[in-house]
């Protein structure tokens, strides 16, 4: 804008020189030349600093930056813009401070064919915006953060939600990484589909046991920095609890448990498991959901004659991964 503006008043007030007359030093008065040395190279460092800065941290991974299609085109209103095409506090300041310089000298040049010389005040305003516009690229990052992970304690084979900002960073889902350290890429699930502040993914039941970490890698190659505080445990089931105090050879018996229905193996149809008492008398039911516990499971046996007493020693068998065993009394 300064430039075209410019260009054009140096054609005019020359003409006026050349066609009117009037004497080059009255109308291009040499003790205004600085402040528009001012007001044209401040843009012009302002735009070299600021895409200096913006190439320096997308090369170390601090902020994503994409490439439109060429059927894009820019307009006006990027201005006074950010990435997200929100308006910037920051850009808009910059620009409109510059207006108000630019419609300040449109109008003493209109009024009076002289160079004006512009107040210190807005040559102030204009010079600092541009160092604030500066300092902002600066500071600016949207490298993809993770602010939580849920659960802080999963099993292997669960799913894990994600949560933070710039997961995305403006890339494709498709491209996007969830990397459990030691291990390699999670399998993202694609419902929900992932957004920059939520993915949902799932652990592989080979994960190791222990504390562990995940950083999310976006489709620039981008990566957050990990996030250690999670604590994954084993994958095999475990049984919590009986739906009665005893176990009756011959009646039915209610097994409730966590992790009945393994990734190991994941069922066709109804998942069943096989409950296994003393070691040898087995029984096979349907697992289904504990009523009332979003995180239980049951599996519903007939409890085999040949159980005696006082005690037996219950174990779940689910996908081929046998739980502890469980000690319960017999009637």
């Amino acid at each position: 804008m300064w430039t075209l503006l410019l260009v054009w008043g140096m054609s005019f007030l020359l003409g006026q020189h050349v066609f009117e007359h009037q004497d080059i030093n009255v109308v291009l008065p040499s003790d205004s030349w600085d402040q528009y040395l001012v007001v044209l190279g401040g843009p012009f460092a302002a735009a070299v600093l600021a895409k200096g800065i913006v190439t320096t941290q997308t090369a170390n991974g601090t902020l994503t930056k994409t490439t439109l299609p060429p059927t894009d085109q820019a307009n006006i209103a990027q201005v006074v813009q950010n990435d997200s095409n929100q308006t910037d506090l920051v850009d808009s300041q910059y620009f409109l401070f510059n207006v108000v310089a630019i419609v300040y000298f449109i109008v003493e040049i209109a009024a009076k064919p002289v160079l004006p010389v512009l107040p210190a005040p807005l040559l102030a305003v204009t010079s600092g915006a541009a160092a604030l516009y500066v300092g902002n690229k600066a500071v600016s990052t949207n490298k993809p953060n993770i602010t939580s992970v849920l659960p802080l304690s999963p099993g292997a084979g669960d799913e894990l939600t994600i949560v933070g900002s710039n997961l995305l960073g403006g890339g494709s889902a498709d491209d996007l990484s969830v990397q459990l350290a030691g291990v390699g890429p999670l399998t993202i699930a694609s419902d929900p589909a992932p957004t920059d502040s939520t993915i949902v993914a799932t652990l592989p039941v080979v994960a190791p046991t222990g504390s562990a970490s995940i950083t999310v890698v976006n489709a620039d190659g981008n990566s957050s920095d990990p996030w250690t505080s999670l604590s994954i445990s084993s994958a095999a089931p475990a049984i919590i609890g009986l739906g009665s105090a005893t176990v009756t050879p011959g009646s039915p018996l209610t097994v409730y448990g966590t992790k009945l229905t393994s990734a190991l193996a994941p069922a066709v149809g109804t998942p069943q498991a096989t409950v296994l008492f003393d070691g040898g008398n087995a029984a096979t039911g349907d697992i289904g959901q504990a009523p009332g516990d979003v995180g239980a499971q049951m599996v519903e046996v007939d409890v085999p004659a040949g159980v005696t007493g006082p005690q037996t020693s219950i174990i779940v068998v689910a996908s081929g991964v046998a739980s502890q065993p469980f000690v319960a009394y017999v009637a």
